[in-house]
């Protein structure tokens, strides 16, 4: 049995919409689709180099309730004011759909 309790942080389902600009190329925006209560563990992060600079990565593990979400790696999370991407997405749970355990990453110096 889940406890339902440990979910304390709000997080932010963004889902991409695109566009086309007028040269063709693709625009994505993303707009806002759930606001959820979840438990947000940070898992720690990753130190890259891009062109010059170094970039911090973090990353973080989502526990939501999977009640009859949809929910994609083409969508985002917000959580305390960054943007993270999400790059797993598995279920949980007694019968495997109690809820979703997601796995998302942010540069932190976006």
């Amino acid at each position: 049995m889940i406890n339902f309790g440990k979910y304390d942080q709000r997080i932010e389902v963004l889902t991409p919409n695109g566009a086309t600009a007028n040269d063709g190329s693709p625009i994505w925006a993303y707009t806002k689709l759930y606001d959820l209560w979840a438990k947000v563990t940070p898992v720690g992060g990753a130190e890259g180099q891009q062109s010059d600079e170094k970039v911090a990565n973090i990353i973080i593990d989502v526990e939501v309730r999977a009640t009859g979400l949809t929910i994609t790696e083409t969508m985002r999370l917000t959580w305390r004011g960054k943007t993270f991407n999400i790059t797993s997405i598995d279920e949980f749970g007694a019968r495997l759909n109690e809820g979703l355990k997601i796995r998302a990453i942010a540069k932190d110096n976006d």
